[in-house]
C-alpha cells in the first residue's frame, strides 16, 4: 500500500484481476483482510484503478486501486467468495449504510 499525499488516498496493489473485474469495483468499497477469518484492518471507497507492471510473477500486468481511507472500513467481516483458495471476496452487495453513500467518508 502506498499513500498519495496529493489526493490523501492510498493505492492498494497488485491485484491479479481483469479489467472487467476491476471496473465494477470503482465507486464501491475495498476492505483489506489478513485472512478470511480476520476483520478488515483498512479500506475505504474505491476511487479508481490503474494498470501497473511488476516483475517476478507469471502475469506481470496487474491492477492497483486508489481508495479513500475510512474508519468505517475497519472491523468489517469477510464477505463474498469464501472457499479455501479464495484470495478476494469479489463484488458483494452493499450491506452497510456507509456502502450506500455516493460521497466518500473522508477521515470518518
Amino acid at each position: 500500500m502506498t499513500f498519495d499525499a496529493t489526493t490523501r488516498a492510498f493505492w492498494s496493489g497488485f491485484w491479479n484481476l481483469k479489467e472487467d473485474e476491476a471496473e465494477p469495483l470503482v465507486g464501491g468499497w475495498l476492505y483489506l483482510h489478513l485472512t478470511k477469518t480476520d476483520l478488515s484492518y483498512y479500506g475505504g471507497p474505491v476511487l479508481e484503478f490503474e494498470w501497473v507492471e511488476i516483475s517476478g510473477v507469471v502475469r506481470t500486468k496487474r491492477i492497483r486501486f486508489r481508495f479513500q481511507p475510512s474508519a468505517a472500513a475497519k472491523g468489517v467481516r469477510w464477505r463474498g467468495q469464501s472457499h479455501a483458495r479464495a484470495w478476494t471476496g469479489g463484488p458483494v452487495d452493499a450491506a452497510y449504510p456507509h456502502e450506500r453513500t455516493t460521497t466518500p467518508l473522508v477521515g470518518s
